[in-house]
């Protein structure tokens, strides 16, 4: 455990090289996304990234830095967590989250923008930013207006997806973890 005011909001692992990142906040709650060997604060780095938690290198002291669980994550939908028909196809948004547009390039669909919907505290909530592009869930790029269905059909009770959102100029892994009813 550390006793630095980091918290942990995504991991992005990378099996095959031993690397990868994780998008970390301080004191003043911005997040920001870190690589592995990355320096997070003066004298503190990133060291290396688990399944559910981060080891930080605190001048030669490694620290660990887990994915708060305790608190549920909001589940996404209406009452009855079997029902589809809060994620209907005529209806391009994940109700109460987020509405969904594909973003065109050249005729062709290149990721999906979110958009918060009501006061935006679910989708603040879910590890999203107003103007957040999702280009890839699951590991899997998004070049299709049918992955806007791909990933309405995979928000349910107790789901986990991995997306990757595009952040202004940067690329950020989003973990969206969805608690069971």
């Amino acid at each position: 455990m550390t006793s630095l005011q980091l918290t942990l909001f995504g991991i992005r692992m990378n099996q095959a090289s031993g690397l990868g990142s994780a998008i970390l906040a301080g004191p003043d709650g911005v997040q920001t996304n870190y690589a592995v060997g990355e320096e997070i604060m003066s004298g503190v780095t990133l060291d290396s990234v688990e399944f559910d938690h981060v080891i930080i290198n605190r001048g030669g002291v490694r620290e660990s830095l887990y994915l708060d669980q305790s608190i549920p994550a909001q589940t996404v939908g209406t009452e009855d967590p079997v029902a589809p028909a809060s994620l209907s196809l005529e209806s391009n948004e994940i109700p109460g989250v987020a509405s969904l547009a594909p973003r065109n390039d050249q005729g062709r669909v290149t990721g999906i923008v979110l958009s918060p919907l009501g006061d935006g505290s679910l989708f603040r909530s879910a590890g999203f930013r107003n103007g957040d592009i999702i280009v890839s869930i699951n590991g899997n790029p998004v070049g299709s207006a049918s992955d806007i269905e791909a990933l309405k059909s995979q928000i349910r009770p107790g789901a986990r997806l991995s997306v990757e959102v595009e952040r202004g100029a940067d690329t950020v892994p989003v973990a969206v973890n969805l608690g069971a009813q």
